[in-house]
């Protein structure tokens, strides 16, 4: 599948790869990607490990602005991790976990392909695997459907920053909010 975006001064990025579609060259060094795409806002955590395909974590907020309340238990989490006020924060869509890796021209992937889902908008939503490619992020669905957003900021360990994603992260996945 061919992917084209439009950079900054107008650039022409042509990625010829989709997510996970390519062998890993390289593991993915640990690190937290936060990116915007279509009306989200994702974070995906690399974790340390063993061999070329490391452990991830994906959360995914919906920047649609919010009408109702934010549920409970996503207000305590969210004040447990330093986050403000919830009713001011965007709600959790989705949380995940996915295998990271680079391939060889460098392009970070975060394939979830068939991943189980967490958040309140779970039952609606396919995984969604990404590919970074500097400051361009691409992203596909399980059902094929594709999107494009760009980097806000990547952080790395051991910077308080990174941790708390870390721990956000796997929190959300792992207790299935």
């Amino acid at each position: 599948m061919r992917w084209l975006a439009v950079l900054g001064l107008g650039a022409l990025l042509a990625a010829e790869v989709s997510p996970g579609s390519v062998e890993p060259a390289a593991p993915a060094e640990p690190q937290a990607v936060i990116f915007l795409w279509d009306h989200y806002r994702s974070v995906a955590v690399v974790g340390e490990g063993v061999g070329l395909r490391r452990p991830a974590w994906i959360g995914t907020w919906d920047l649609t602005p919010v009408t109702s309340p934010v549920p409970p238990p996503i207000q305590v989490l969210a004040g447990l991790f330093g986050y403000t006020h919830p009713i001011t924060e965007p709600p959790l869509a989705v949380a995940y976990r996915a295998l990271a890796w680079r391939d060889d021209q460098g392009r970070l992937h975060l394939v979830a392909k068939g991943s189980a889902l967490a958040g309140p908008q779970a039952d609606a939503w396919s995984p969604d695997s990404f590919v970074v490619d500097g400051p361009v992020v691409f992203s596909e669905d399980d059902h094929q459907a594709t999107q494009q957003g760009r980097v806000v900021e990547t952080v790395f360990p051991p910077s308080a920053a990174y941790q708390t994603h870390l721990l956000m992260i796997q929190v959300l996945c792992d207790d299935g909010i």
